[in-house]
């Protein structure tokens, strides 16, 4: 018979093991740092540039706030600049490195750049040449701060979601994330066509079997310029977001 304390390593090995293979599987497909990070880039068609403002609410009313950039080459494998820099509003923005992948990216705190509504921010991108390229977005008129989703509902009848005072000059659309009972999970978005009207209703059949709960997030999008130098795909955005989760009851 296996000792308690020999039980306890084992488990911990099997569950460190699971978390590895897990960690290995979900970076597969995953972009990486892009072989142009190690040279001088002087041409804005080598590059992809994707630049966010984001705003967030969550469930318990948590507002975070977001203004990051990202390089990307012709395979979507991300690029740091090398003798070169973003700024936003004059004030150059910081590169930072994700916590997992180590991927670079560019940041300004909130602290410095605040995101306020109806609010114009410009960008400009210094390649290693010091040929500057411009970006610029005007965020939406207001924000909104309702989306009113039932904490529980009965998987038997339609769901009934609302909001109020809403920016409808760009897109608005709902991100749904699916829960099952049997762990499984499944994603989509939604896109509202006429978002004025302020409700969107979910039919029963939409749930799936075995349903457990759903976390829906509504966002407010608007798109920005970006200077046609740079490689198609690239964009800027402002996107305000409430999120809020539904669990099912039979």
């Amino acid at each position: 018979m296996v000792e308690k304390e020999e039980f306890m390593k084992i488990n911990k090995a099997y569950l460190v093991s699971g978390a590895l293979i897990i960690a290995g599987l979900f970076l597969i497909g995953c972009p990486s740092k892009s072989i142009l990070s190690n040279v001088t880039i002087d041409d804005p068609a080598l590059i992809k540039i994707d630049i966010n403002l984001d705003k967030s609410r969550n469930q318990l009313g948590s507002v975070t706030e977001n203004i990051t950039a990202r390089i990307k080459d012709k395979n979507d494998d991300i690029v740091e600049l090398k003798n070169g820099s973003i700024s936003i509003n004059n004030i150059n923005m910081e590169l930072q490195y994700e916590l997992i992948s180590k991927l670079p990216y560019y940041y300004i705190p909130s602290s410095r750049v605040p995101y306020v509504a109806d609010s114009n921010y410009s960008f400009v991108i210094t390649l290693s040449n010091g040929k500057q390229y411009k970006a610029g977005i005007k965020t939406q008129t207001k924000e909104f701060h309702t989306f009113q989703v039932s904490d529980n509902h009965n998987k038997a009848n339609a769901l009934s979601v609302s909001w109020q005072d809403i920016d409808t000059s760009g897109q608005v659309l709902i991100s749904v994330f699916k829960n099952f009972t049997n762990s499984k999970t499944a994603t989509d978005t939604i896109y509202i066509s006429d978002a004025s009207k302020g409700t969107y209703t979910f039919e029963p059949a939409y749930f799936g079997e075995n349903p457990e709960s759903m976390d829906l997030t509504l966002s407010s999008v608007k798109y920005g310029d970006i200077d046609s130098s740079f490689m198609n795909g690239s964009s800027i955005s402002s996107k305000i977001n409430i999120s809020r989760k539904v669990k099912f009851i039979p």
